[in-house]
């Protein structure tokens, strides 16, 4: 569904987002479901990886992939919460 076979392989923000998304949302949920974004989760997850991307971009050195890692896990565990 989203163009990769592991974490390396992600080609795109979007790509990547959606699937941890799906992941955390379940994988037994279909595609569908997860698209329509009911709760507005997925899209709110990709306004902050958006977000995030550039502040990476604009602040390379003080910002390291270990960082960006831990932020992003800490989105998702925020809206496993939210639910």
């Amino acid at each position: 569904y989203y163009n990769a076979t592991n974490i390396n392989d992600f080609k795109t923000l979007d790509d990547a987002v959606g699937a941890f998304f799906h992941a955390n949302a379940g994988w037994g949920k279909s595609l569908e479901a997860i698209k329509a974004d009911v709760t507005g989760g997925l899209a709110r997850a990709k306004e902050i990886s958006i977000k995030l991307m550039d502040l990476v971009k604009k602040n390379p050195k003080k910002i390291s992939v270990l960082t960006i890692a831990l932020i992003l896990i800490l989105l998702f565990v925020f809206l496993i919460l939210k639910k």
